[in-house]
């Protein structure tokens, strides 16, 4: 007679993912791999067949997942996981590994979002790093958008401190201000020519960021080089806004100069996604 199976008679999602983690755990196949891990390139296929992708397996009821962890996943890891010298490999903390495959099973379509947490477990079975890799950080992620998250690789790679603004109206003889942009930053894409990115949403991009955690911004602070703010009157948004109040007699610009700057969080979480190098 076979033995009993410990899955059959599970209820809940969150008993299969606990007795999931148990019999990946507890096999034989997962003391092996563990006892060999960083012995040889295969060790870490043997481990995410034997380890990772039991973990994985609650994910499978989504035929999109099934494709990926049964046909990509391996692949995609492996890439990074031969980067680890093999003396400092280890096996994934199942607090780590099982949230992030279960985020890859609805965010490996997004080649940048699958980067970041691919990433982020790879630095888990780095002896090296990982206990600098937080299991806030994979929240992080899920709770970034495919283009929030392209951007926020400039702010947290850059900006140990750098400018940002509110571009404002004031109206003569009168305390009143018109807020016409706040948390406003000058936004390039990645490529050599720097090209300028408007983007409406930006304001509440920032505020995700600072809701997070990964950065602070301060208007009682600025950059020390003024020259680094000499951006704003020549975004096109900006012009706009400009024109607007050029129509009126009592409105003129104002720039309200700040700082924004990543957190010890942010940067700690940058460094364990691959986004920053210091």
């Amino acid at each position: 007679m076979s033995e009993p199976n410990p899955l059959n008679d599970v209820k809940t999602g969150a008993q299969v993912v606990g007795e999931i983690i148990k019999a990946a755990a507890g096999s034989e196949e997962a003391k092996v791999a563990a006892s060999n891990l960083g012995r040889s390139a295969v060790t870490v296929t043997a481990a995410i067949n034997n380890v990772l992708l039991p973990l994985a397996a609650l994910n499978f009821a989504v035929e999109r997942a099934r494709t990926y962890f049964n046909k990509k996943f391996a692949d995609d890891f492996q890439s990074r996981a031969a980067a680890i010298p093999a003396d400092r490999l280890a096996e994934p903390s199942a607090l780590i590994a099982a949230p992030i495959l279960n985020a890859l099973a609805f965010a490996h379509e997004a080649p940048i979002l699958k980067d970041l947490y691919l990433n982020l477990l790879a630095r888990s079975m780095d002896r090296q790093h990982s206990e600098s890799v937080h299991p806030a950080f994979i929240e992080t992620i899920r709770q970034l958008s495919p283009e929030e998250a392209e951007l926020i690789k400039s702010v947290l790679r850059d900006f140990g401190v750098g400018p940002i603004v509110q571009v404002e109206a004031r109206y003569a003889n009168s305390d009143r201000v018109h807020l016409y942009i706040r948390n406003f930053l000058d936004w390039r894409d990645d490529s050599p020519e720097r090209v300028l990115i408007e983007n409406p949403r930006m304001p509440m991009l920032v505020d995700n960021w600072l809701r997070l955690g990964l950065i602070t911004v301060d208007y009682n602070r600025v950059v020390s080089y003024p020259s680094f703010y000499n951006w704003v009157e020549t975004r096109p948004e900006v012009v706009k806004i400009k024109e607007i109040i050029a129509r009126s007699t009592d409105m003129t610009l104002y720039i309200r100069r700040g700082v924004i700057e990543r957190t010890d969080f942010g940067r700690a979480f940058g460094l364990a996604v691959g986004i920053c190098n210091y």
